[in-house]
């Protein structure tokens, strides 16, 4: 069976060890609470999401599934000078993420290959009057064989 926290733990180091997150001062977190403080950003968060078996019957034996995962990864930059520079040092770090994982879309070996990549945005502005708060969630969906 399919262990998320494997692959969250593959796919946290595979972001901390990235020369550009590395340049660009973003702190990962695995498995922690949001973060909720715009002078803690650049800032990632990876979160196991979801996982779901379907019987593979095609020429394989009875114990042979195929396992559909999604991993959460969640993106946050706050600029305390306007809202396009907010915007603009959130893109980077998107880009960067993005890029890390088109690099290795097998996630050090704990999946088969990532199928997919969505990216939603937030502004938190009204809980921050102060900095200009941005958020992308980037959803991952990945297969893994079993069995």
């Amino acid at each position: 069976m399919i262990h998320l926290g494997t692959i969250t733990t593959a796919l946290t180091e595979l972001l901390r060890k990235n020369p550009d997150l590395i340049d660009l001062q973003a702190r990962v977190d695995e498995a922690e609470y949001a973060n909720q403080n715009p002078d803690n950003t650049p800032w990632i968060g990876v979160y196991d999401a979801r996982k779901v078996y379907d019987p593979r019957t095609l020429g394989r034996h009875s114990t042979a599934w195929q396992g559909q995962v999604n991993l959460t990864v969640v993106v946050q930059y706050a600029s305390f000078k306007d809202g396009k520079d907010a915007r603009d040092g959130l893109e980077k770090i998107l880009e960067a993420v993005e890029a890390a994982i088109t690099a290795d879309v097998r996630l050090d070996g704990t999946v088969d290959r990532v199928t997919g990549l969505e990216v939603d945005y937030a502004f938190r502005r009204e809980e921050f009057e102060r900095a200009y708060f941005r958020e992308g969630v980037i959803t991952i969906e990945a297969e893994v064989a079993t069995g």
